[in-house]
């Protein structure tokens, strides 16, 4: 690899665009997954690292699997560490009075865990700092400072890096200065449908990169490869990314008759940016137009987290509960010494998102009621659709009968296919 590990960050403070332009985050992280790649492959990074981070996450999303299949898959330090991990893990699952607790603490960490995905937070952390560099200290200024910068993705997520540089928490309001100069200049349909929606706006057409990038380029657009990288999977690859794919299919013809039909638009139109851009650039034009509403009249706002002057509210009574995927909610003490881990994620309720959640679960739930260990060969999961079954299968015989099948199939795997033997397909 002819990249070095620590390439430099670009120069954020090098012309300034003006208000409504390219984000300067977005840009930074364009050559985020040949950082990464970089990094994998330097000779100062051993592969007992590499082979702890593939670990710790059980692998990667399906946007990186698809990303680094050919950067990494040929590689024989790759190979190694995978090879590695996966022998950790079957030393893991053969003895769970020993490593039980590390075990539940990966598989319960892995849906959202990826090594690469690690790497680009943290570089984006850098670019959100380096905005702040020399930013004024004045309320006015900073908010002009950050709409001439920043997408609306990253104004939202500004919040917590304002807090902790001790500067205004002004995101909130330099979001909604860019989202009303934005509907303005391009007329919104309505909500709640109409049984003859007008046209979408000729300038859709020709700046669809444009309106993509006042949101956020740097989102993980959903990859519509995704189905041809599962057909070259080795074995039978995952039923519950199948599950998903399908699932994803049904939302996009939902989201076209709902429009064709007049009905309200909340009810299929997406409003987190991945969905909101990937309909921008991959949708047709009512599509685009369709995401393009939802999001802008949905109120995403960035929360305050300064606590302003009143008082905040009492925490509920903590009860117990079993284990679950959901993180727990914050008392008042957490949520003022970690702001950043509360913040309501951009688009929170988006339908497509939602379409994906209840595939997987119905998915990994007929899975488990199906699984019969003396019939069954390889388990057809993925790394991280193992981890969800393994947690809610609830006979134990039939749990560890899978968990040693899914970790002879990974140790055979990650020989040949290294990055598809830890990734997912979805």
């Amino acid at each position: 690899m002819d990249q070095p590990l620590n390439m430099p960050l670009p120069d954020l403070a090098a012309g300034r665009p003006e208000p409504g332009g390219a984000c300067v985050v977005c840009a930074g992280l364009q050559g985020s997954e040949q950082r990464y790649v970089a990094s994998v492959l330097n000779r100062r990074t051993t592969p007992e690292r590499v082979a702890e981070s593939l670990t710790g996450s059980l692998g990667f999303c399906g946007h990186h699997t698809a990303a680094l299949r050919h950067a990494l898959e040929d590689s024989a330090r790759f190979r190694a560490a995978a090879g590695m991990a996966a022998g950790w893990l079957a030393r893991m699952v053969a003895d769970t009075r020993v490593y039980g607790e590390r075990l539940n603490e990966i598989l319960f960490r892995s849906r959202d865990a990826c090594p690469a995905c690690l790497h680009r937070r943290r570089l984006e952390g850098r670019l959100l700092a380096r905005v702040l560099r020399g930013a004024p200290a004045s309320r006015r200024q900073l908010t002009n400072h950050l709409d001439g910068q920043l997408c609306l993705n990253h104004l939202h997520a500004m919040t917590p890096h304002l807090l902790s540089a001790g500067l205004p928490p002004v995101a909130g309001q330099a979001f909604k200065r860019a989202a009303d100069r934005l509907r303005r200049q391009y007329p919104l349909w309505d909500m709640d449908g109409c049984a003859h929606p007008p046209a979408p706006p000729a300038a859709l057409a020709t700046q669809r990169m444009a309106l993509a990038a006042s949101i956020g380029l740097s989102c993980h657009v959903p990859r519509t490869d995704l189905a041809r990288l599962r057909q070259e999977a080795p074995a039978r690859a995952c039923v519950v990314c199948d599950a998903v794919l399908a699932a994803r299919d049904q939302w996009r013809t939902r989201l076209a008759r709902t429009i064709e039909l007049g009905y309200p638009l909340r009810l299929a139109a997406p409003s987190c940016p991945c969905h909101v851009v990937g309909c921008l650039l991959d949708g047709s034009a009512a599509a685009g137009h369709a995401a393009w509403s939802r999001f802008l009249q949905a109120d995403n706002r960035p929360a305050k987290t300064d606590g302003g002057s009143e008082a905040a509210p009492a925490p509920p009574p903590r009860q117990r509960k079993g284990a679950s995927w959901h993180l727990e909610r914050p008392d008042a003490a957490d949520r003022e010494g970690r702001p950043d881990r509360y913040l309501a994620a951009l688009g929170a309720s988006c339908p497509a998102c939602g379409a994906d959640d209840v595939a997987r679960m119905r998915a990994v739930l007929r899975y488990i009621a199906e699984y019969r260990a003396p019939a069954d060969g390889d388990p057809p999961l993925c790394m991280k659709h193992f981890a969800e079954a393994y947690i809610l299968e609830s006979r134990g015989t039939l749990r560890e009968d899978l968990a040693q099948r899914r970790m002879a199939t990974l140790q055979a795997q990650a020989e040949q296919w290294p990055v598809r033997a830890f990734g997912r397909f979805s």
